[in-house]
């Protein structure tokens, strides 16, 4: 008798209504039609090629969460929809999962992502930008999809007698569910890099987008009346400040600057903030060079990051970067500038430098030579791994800096290698603990750039060239806090990174100086001799009439968050929950200690200076880009 029991229990979880099972199988195709035309769209225009698992067929087993979602959506529904209605309510679902998935067709073409609160907030002000992005987005795929998206609706519509007899046998979703869950294993033993954003499915990033960043609210935007008259904060607050320097108003003019950008490397991790091993090159090029302690990066996560070492401005404080939102997203660029001052210009990294529309970006595509993943993997025989070898990108970078000697060169590299989940391309070390990892591959990174170093050396190039080193963001590993990875928190180990600026034969120098990104742009162009823009928000880390002043932060991932570092005093709050905290830095450097209780009136004034600023910085992020 319990046996019996069970099968029913069973047959009634797994096995659908013959109604059900027509809308299952319809709205089933028609995820596999949107992952299928979506990868058709990506090997054609967005040169991934027929060998990625985006490319059709292979794009087939990227909507195995989506076969998922529908079973557990036809699930529910047979579950609370009245027999005697069935037909009719699947009919209109039917229906509204076309509209949904076609204009989430639309959307991804554009932005590559599908629909999401953050989109949502932004598109909300004028119509005009709307349609202008369905009309961008309304290829010959997106046509394709809507057309037989809609026939399939029609069809089933039409001969849903006929569609009854053919599905109303109730091995078919149970087939369905075994072929979701064999795809979902083979996803899992296959390298994520290429898969991104299409590997989810578009209901549940709708959905997941409001209920993860639910009270943490959109910033609003300040106007330029508003922007105009608010005064940012010119000098110390309450903290202490230690600003010396005993090297300022540095310049070479006509130099090379090589900018090492490192994925994911907190100060504490390097030998720079006292850590041994792992990037031991950093203590070697700081034999002669400045090192800057005190260097955070105002947002902890790689894209705004990227746009504020080129921007010299805060990046947009909205719930996602500036240019998910607008993929044409601009700027008075620090690569601009130095094109216009005779320099050669190169980009060079291992992944597809594609987070949040980056990599199409004007900001980086104004370098002269791009180079990433999808421009690599030829060379490097690395068809479906997540990123080329870190030598691959050096053979690269190299061919570059020596093929045109007579000019300067600016050459970005950003090291890949050492992002989570910590992997090394020619070595299986899965099997270790996520820190142990990490530093493998911050040895395999200190190989290369050593290798890159010794090439410039050899090709006389070092000597004239300025080698600065600085990183994305932090990595929490849960040594202080319960934070991992970068989700958002902005605690040290989140956004203080090392930053050191390389100039042969100047000798060991050392500042703690308070800085950001955010002063990158004025600071490279000082020493190099070149002017600023006036839409650059930071200042010069090597002048004389260095001011001291406090620095602004925020997060946007699985928590949302902002603070402010004045000196010793650093402020956090998360907005939503509205926790907030306040740490001495000097004498809590790990951030233990919270002090909120002890000094209300000032944590109240950070609060207020931190709620005023932020709608400015929103206005000016987009100011500079014309909207």
């Amino acid at each position: 008798m319990r046996e019996m029991s069970v099968k029913k229990l069973l047959f009634k979880l797994l096995v659908f209504s013959p109604e059900g099972r027509v809308f299952f199988w319809a709205t089933a195709l028609m995820h596999v039609a949107l992952k299928m035309l979506l990868g058709l769209s990506a090997a054609l225009y967005d040169q991934y090629g027929w060998h990625s698992l985006l490319a059709p067929p292979q794009s087939f087993a990227l909507a195995a969460g989506d076969i998922g979602v529908c079973f557990l959506l036809t699930r529910i529904f047979d579950w609370v929809i009245p027999a005697a209605r069935r037909r009719a309510v699947y009919t209109a679902l039917l229906w509204v999962v076309w509209f949904f998935l076609g204009s989430n067709f639309i959307v991804h073409s554009y932005f590559k992502s599908f629909i999401n609160r953050g989109l949502i907030a932004f598109n909300g002000a004028p119509l005009r930008e709307i349609i202008d992005y369905a009309v961008a987005g309304a290829n010959r795929y997106a046509l394709t999809f809507i057309v037989l998206t809609a026939a399939c609706a029609v069809w089933v519509s039409q001969f849903y007698p006929r569609l009854l007899t053919f599905v109303a046998r109730p091995w078919l979703p149970v087939f369905g569910m075994l072929t979701d869950v064999l795809f979902m294993a083979y996803i899992s033993q296959l390298n994520q890099g290429q898969v991104g954003f299409m590997a989810l499915n578009p209901a549940y990033v709708f959905v997941t987008s409001y209920v993860f960043t639910w009270g943490s609210g959109v910033t609003p935007r300040a106007t330029a009346d508003q922007a105009k008259q608010f005064k940012d904060p010119a000098g110390p607050i309450w903290g202490r400040y230690d600003s010396g320097l005993d090297v300022t108003n540095l310049q070479r003019p006509g130099a090379n600057v090589l900018f090492v950008l490192i994925e994911s490397l907190p100060l504490e991790q390097t030998p720079l903030g006292g850590a041994s091993g792992g990037l031991t090159v950093l203590s070697e090029l700081a034999e002669n060079g400045i090192n800057f302690s005190n260097f955070r990066s105002v947002f902890p996560a790689t894209s705004r990051s990227f746009l504020t070492y080129h921007c010299g401005i805060y990046p947009s404080v909205g719930l996602s970067t500036a240019t998910s939102y607008v993929p044409s997203y601009n700027c008075e660029s620090l690569v601009d500038v130095l094109k216009q001052a005779g320099y050669r210009t190169g980009f060079f990294t291992a992944p597809m430098f594609n987070y949040d529309n980056l990599g199409k970006s004007p900001v980086a595509q104004s370098y002269s030579l791009y180079r990433d993943f999808l421009t690599l993997k030829t060379a490097a025989n690395a068809l479906d791994a997540p990123a080329v070898p870190e030598e691959t990108v050096v053979d690269a970078l190299l061919d570059f800096v020596s093929s045109e000697k007579t000019r300067p060169f600016f050459a970005t590299y950003f090291m890949f290698w050492n992002h989570a989940p910590y992997r090394l391309p020619h070595e299986n070390i899965s099997n270790l603990p996520p820190l142990e990892r990490y530093h493998r591959t911050l040895s395999y990174l200190d190989k290369a750039l050593r290798e890159a170093l010794r090439r410039l050396k050899e090709q006389g190039l070092a000597e004239n060239t300025i080698v600065i080193v600085a990183a994305d963001h932090g990595e929490g590993f849960a040594l202080h806090h319960g934070n991992i990875n970068h989700a958002g928190h902005i605690y040290e180990d989140d956004v203080k990174i090392p930053f050191l600026i390389h100039v042969p034969g100047l000798g060991r120098h050392s500042t703690a100086r308070q800085g950001s990104n955010v002063d990158f742009a004025p600071t490279v162009s000082a020493l190099l001799g070149l002017p600023t823009r006036p839409s650059w928000q930071g200042q010069d880390l090597l002048s004389a009439g260095f001011l001291p002043r406090p620095t602004l932060l925020y997060g946007r991932a699985s928590f949302a968050t902002m603070g402010m570092v004045d000196g010793n005093y650093k402020y956090i709050e998360y907005i939503g929950s509205g926790s907030t905290a306040l740490y001495d830095l000097d004498r809590d450097p790990h951030e233990q200690t919270n002090l909120i209780s002890q000094f209300p009136e000032q944590a109240k004034r950070y609060r207020s200076l931190i709620t005023s600023w932020m709608p400015v910085v929103e206005q000016r992020s987009w100011a500079v880009s014309g909207f």
